[in-house]
C-alpha cells in the first residue's frame, strides 16, 4: 500500500510533464548554428519545422554602431531589400497541444535606424499554408536609435481548435530601415522563443504530486530522527 501511494503521487506529477516537457518550440532561437535557408522553402507545401527561412537576412557577429548579439555569438541582420517587410519565418508542428493552450511568443530587436519599424506574428494552420490559415497574433513596436539597448516584444497567444502548426515570424518594415538621403539601415534580431504555457489543470497535478511528495519525505525524516 505505501509503494502504491508513492507511484500515485508519482504519477500525478507526471501527468504534466508532456506539456512542460514542449516548452521551447523553436529551434536556434538565438541563430547560432542553424543554416538559414532561401524564405520560400519552409513555407511548404509541406512545412518544413524547425528552419528558418529568410528573405535577404544573414547571420552575423557584429553590426553597425557596435552592435553585438543580446546572448551568444550571432544575431540575425535582415536588411530592406524585401517588399514592404523584410522577415524571416520557423514553422513548428503543434499536434497533439490541446486548444486553449496558450504560447509565449517573442523576440528582440536592434537597429541604428531611426524609428525603425519591428514585428513579431504567429500564426495557425490546419494543414496548409495556403488553404487553411485558422487565426494570428501580431505585435510591433517603434526602436530607438541606440545600438547598445535590445528591445523585446512579447506577447501570449491561444492555440486556436483544430491548429496542427503554428508559424512564428520576425520582420521590420521595410520603410523604417529606409534613409532616402544616406545609407540603408539594418535590423537585428535575437534570441527568439516560442513557449508553451501549462494548462491549469496540469500545473495542479504537477504541484499536488510534488508537495505531496515533499510531505512524505519530511514524515520518513520526523520517524528517522525519532528513533535515534
Amino acid at each position: 500500500m505505501k509503494h502504491m501511494n508513492k507511484l500515485v503521487l508519482v504519477g500525478l506529477a507526471v501527468l504534466a510533464l508532456p506539456t512542460l516537457g514542449r516548452a521551447n518550440l523553436i529551434t536556434d532561437g538565438g541563430f547560432e548554428l542553424n543554416p538559414l535557408q532561401s524564405f520560400g522553402f519552409p513555407l511548404g507545401p509541406p512545412f518544413v519545422p524547425g528552419i528558418w527561412g529568410v528573405e535577404y537576412a544573414a547571420r552575423v557577429t557584429t553590426g553597425p554602431g557596435g552592435i553585438i548579439p543580446k546572448a551568444g555569438n550571432w544575431m540575425l541582420d535582415m536588411n530592406r531589400l524585401g517588399g514592404v517587410v523584410t522577415q524571416g519565418w520557423q514553422f513548428n508542428d503543434i499536434t497533439g497541444l490541446e486548444p486553449l493552450h496558450k504560447l509565449e511568443v517573442e523576440a528582440w530587436y536592434n537597429s541604428d535606424a531611426d524609428a525603425a519599424v519591428a514585428r513579431l506574428n504567429v500564426g495557425y494552420y490546419k494543414f496548409h499554408f495556403a488553404q487553411s490559415f485558422l487565426s494570428g497574433d501580431s505585435r510591433s513596436i517603434t526602436l530607438d536609435d541606440d545600438p547598445t539597448t535590445w528591445e523585446g516584444l512579447y506577447f501570449l497567444s491561444t492555440i486556436p481548435q483544430d491548429a496542427t502548426w503554428v508559424h512564428f515570424q520576425v520582420m521590420f518594415d521595410n520603410n523604417s530601415l529606409n534613409n532616402p538621403l544616406g545609407p540603408n539601415f539594418s535590423g537585428f534580431v535575437d534570441s527568439a522563443s516560442l513557449g508553451v504555457v501549462p494548462e491549469p489543470a496540469s500545473m495542479f497535478a504537477l504541484g499536488i504530486g510534488l508537495a505531496a511528495l515533499a510531505a512524505r519525505r519530511r514524515s520518513k525524516v520526523r520517524l528517522a530522527r525519532a528513533r535515534k
